[in-house]
């Protein structure tokens, strides 16, 4: 269960409809999961550039990056789920404009069965979100250059599992960088916003 008041305009009844969509309903390969589409909307966010909505949704739908999209029914029901998605990006931009303090990733806003879960949960948010610097990393390059800043995408990228073999950890060991994720979002939002003044 996701856990959004009625104030968010979207409800845990529409982001367990979009999640089905994705991954049961749209004819696609390799479509995002729920946890990694807020990760990898979220890197779009606080990230250097402004990226137009076709562009971003083409990963959404296939995160080869082959290009391939959903088969939807309707005119209807695409509007519908590329609404959702919208409102999606829309609520995460003002958590972090609004209330930065009280930011939280999405899957730390969801009940899960057990540990193991919302372990993979972390694991599929911090891979959208290094999903979304690697497709533009040209334009984090001033980040990732930065040793202090770069640390940043460090620590999502070990809760992503990018480092398992080089530091020698587990998935349990990854997963207590996840407490320090949401820190890291505000840290790098921070960066960019310093660097346009």
């Amino acid at each position: 269960m996701v856990d959004y008041d009625g104030n968010t305009g979207l409800s845990g009844d529409e982001l367990d409809g979009l999640e089905s969509f994705l991954l049961f309903e749209s004819g696609l390969l390799h479509p995002m999961e729920l946890e990694t589409l807020d990760g990898f909307l979220t890197a779009i966010i606080v990230g250097p550039e402004i990226v137009k909505p076709a562009e971003w949704l083409a990963w959404v739908w296939d995160t080869s990056g082959n290009g391939a999209s959903p088969k939807f029914q309707s005119a209807e029901e695409e509007s519908r789920i590329t609404g959702i998605v919208m409102r999606l990006m829309k609520l995460i931009v003002v958590q972090l404009q609004e209330e930065p303090d009280e930011y939280r990733p999405l899957p730390d806003r969801i009940d899960y069965a057990d540990v193991d879960s919302a372990r993979r949960a972390a694991r599929a948010w911090s891979v959208g979100f290094m999903l979304g610097v690697r497709v533009w990393s040209s334009s984090w390059t001033p980040l990732l250059k930065n040793e202090m800043a770069a640390s940043t995408t460090v620590i999502i990228g070990v809760v992503a599992g990018m480092f398992r073999e080089s530091l020698q950890i587990d998935e349990e060991k990854e997963y207590k960088f996840w407490y320090s994720v949401p820190d890291a979002v505000l840290d790098i939002r921070e960066f960019w916003v310093k660097r346009m003044l």
